[in-house]
């Protein structure tokens, strides 16, 4: 299953427009729902609503390795979905600039009052960096973990370790 240019993360949905899913598991889903509906009620004008990663995975993933940086600022700045979802639904009539400015409002409020909160809790215990990983912990993290408490014991007054959980 694929869609144009091979692209094994898109599903044709006919007049031009495609689904891409970032995640494969649910392009099977996804695609026998479209065959399975009458063809007649597939919606002509959807826009192509498409989803991925902008940044990186996680602090150790460099997606630079993989990805340009004009690729990443195409889909930042040209092509995002949900600038293309905005548009299409300002189009359409189903949204509107007074909606969008509540809702940013409210969303931002939200999002501020969530912060505020989870920095009024302590952080993660400091062990949590080397016991969240593996089972059984390799003798690397078992080093690096020694190196840190020694390291700890002799400069400890220079860290606010009273944020963390014990």
């Amino acid at each position: 299953m694929g869609g144009a240019g091979g692209d094994p993360h898109s599903v044709p949905l006919g007049a031009g427009s495609q689904l891409r899913a970032p995640v494969p598991r649910l392009l099977p889903a996804t695609h026998s729902g479209l065959v399975a509906a009458d063809p007649a009620r597939i919606p002509r004008d959807l826009p192509g609503i498409s989803s991925g990663r902008i940044g990186h995975h996680s602090t150790s993933d460099d997606s630079s390795a993989y990805r340009s940086v004009d690729e990443v600022s195409y889909w930042d700045q040209q092509d995002h979905p949900i600038s293309r979802l905005r548009l299409h639904m300002l189009g359409r009539g189903w949204w509107d600039e007074e909606q969008e400015k509540a809702w940013r409002k409210s969303s931002r409020k939200m999002v501020m009052e969530a912060f505020e909160q989870a920095e009024r809790k302590p952080k993660p215990s400091l062990q949590l960096l080397f016991s969240d990983v593996y089972r059984e912990m390799p003798a690397h993290l078992r080093r690096q973990r020694a190196a840190l408490e020694r390291h700890l014991q002799h400069y400890g007054e220079h860290y606010p370790l009273e944020n963390f959980e014990k």
